[in-house]
């Protein structure tokens, strides 16, 4: 697990992941520059990134998508992910 977007660059610079969760809001650089980032990243431009949000606002889907994500998994009051 990461805390930020520039550790989740780093772990993902040196380990395999079949999928990442990214939250839109983090300390540092955003959620959608960091996967601009990764999908820089030679090992990472196939993996699955899914964009965790609380926001269904369409107009911050078309950005979610254009930043490189796959599809969008909003936070609801039952989400519960890898605690």
């Amino acid at each position: 697990m990461a805390h930020s977007g520039e550790e989740a660059l780093a772990l993902l610079a040196v380990e395999s992941f079949a999928c990442v969760l990214l939250d839109l809001t983090l300390p540092g650089i955003s959620g959608l520059d960091t996967c601009r980032r990764l999908r820089e990243l030679p090992n990472c431009r196939d993996i699955l990134v899914l964009a965790v949000t609380a926001s269904d606002a369409p107009s911050l889907r078309s950005d979610i998508m254009q930043a490189g994500f796959d599809d969008v998994a909003l936070k609801t009051p039952t989400l519960e992910l890898l605690q």
